[in-house]
């Protein structure tokens, strides 16, 4: 079952339903997708699969109940549909050990489940906005997004993805072991399942074998903002792909607002768009409880100018906000610092339209 949040125009109260996923399945399927939509579906993403810090799992709880009330405030546009995946939802994953790697089968498992729910509510004619968890969670949501956009419009998806860290290790190029710094190869097909071997010899059929051309990312269709810790494998694999990135110097050179003009530019008019953005691409003096923090970052009025921009566009269809981490620099107000910021980039990328 879902929670149906909705407003009640004489009353500032936020109201729960349960609602089936029949119901939510029951609209065409075929009809044409359509933008601006007019309802909006939040999964809490509660996963920290992808990395080894405990607490990144509780950023969709300190968000969606943070003193800041983000589902109050988006309500306020949107007819809201609320629900959750768990990787104790489903059964567990044996684990897959792959250089020096664990974890790969279950963060398989749990972006396939991710990627079913996202292609539902976008197929559905919904926004989707997914709160995390690490990043490595967008590789489910934004496959379903891609192959939801594909079925119905025949269009790309445009991904504009906010962080300090390149997330485009492979299998073989990291040095961490940490899927979470790995969306991007999957996404894109850079890292595709090949028969990786079990620690005792066997195989098995491999992670990310449920992704399909339909799920994947055109590295035309790519853009990075904000970024300044690259491991070098990853610079080499920037350059032969041909990714558009926006480094944090240019940011500083050229200024926020040229950076997402070109950006939007990039990805063409007629793009539908995903933003993928983590917290940690702010500076850590804004949001410091986050796993990676790496000075310097974006300002809180850079992040909120960028989501600003693609609300502005009326073409942005689904966002991502990951690894808000309430256990990470909790000295002084660190948490609550974090929090704030985040719904402030949702609000701004969701509920206003405006950056100011």
């Amino acid at each position: 079952m879902e929670r149906l949040v909705t407003r009640d125009r004489k009353s500032p109260d936020v109201r729960t339903a349960e609602v089936s996923e029949d119901e939510i399945a029951c609209a065409n399927p075929d009809h044409q997708l359509l933008i601006p939509r007019t309802g909006l579906s939040i999964i809490a993403a509660s996963f920290a699969g992808g990395q080894t810090k405990a607490g990144v799992d509780l950023g969709p709880s300190a968000l969606l109940n943070s003193d800041f009330n983000v589902l109050y405030h988006l309500s306020e546009t949107w007819h809201i549909q609320q629900t959750s995946l768990s990787p104790h939802s489903f059964p567990p994953s044996p684990i897959i050990h792959h250089s020096g790697m664990s974890n790969l089968s279950l963060v398989s498992n749990y972006t396939h489940q991710l990627a079913l729910q996202a292609y539902t509510h976008v197929r559905n004619n919904r926004t989707l906005l997914t709160l995390g968890g690490d990043h490595s969670l967008a590789i489910g949501s934004i496959a379903g997004v891609a192959k939801a956009m594909r079925e119905a419009t025949g269009a790309a998806l445009g991904v504009v993805w906010v962080d300090a860290h390149a997330d485009i290790n492979t299998p073989e190029s990291s040095l961490s072991g940490n899927v979470h710094g790995m969306p991007v190869a999957f996404l894109t097909g850079i890292a595709r399942g090949a028969e990786w071997p079990l620690s005792d010899g066997s195989s098995r059929t491999p992670p990310f074998d449920w992704m399909e051309d339909m799920h994947r990312v055109d590295l035309g269709k790519l853009v990075y903002i904000g970024l300044r810790d690259v491991d070098e494998a990853e610079k080499k694999i920037l350059q032969q792909c041909g990714a558009k990135v926006f480094g944090m110097a240019e940011v500083e050179t050229h200024g926020i607002a040229s950076i997402i003009s070109r950006a939007l530019e990039y990805l063409g008019p007629k793009t539908p768009l995903h933003l993928s953005f983590d917290i940690d691409a702010l500076d850590p003096a804004i949001a410091p409880s986050t796993g990676t923090p790496v000075p310097p970052g974006l300002s809180l009025w850079e992040g909120r100018y960028v989501a600003s921009e693609l609300a502005k566009t009326e073409r942005l269809v689904a966002m991502d906000l990951v690894e808000v981490n309430p256990l990470e620099n909790m000295d002084g107000n660190g948490p609550k610092k974090t929090v704030e910021a985040a719904c402030q980039i949702i609000e701004v990328a969701l509920g206003k339209r405006s950056y100011v």
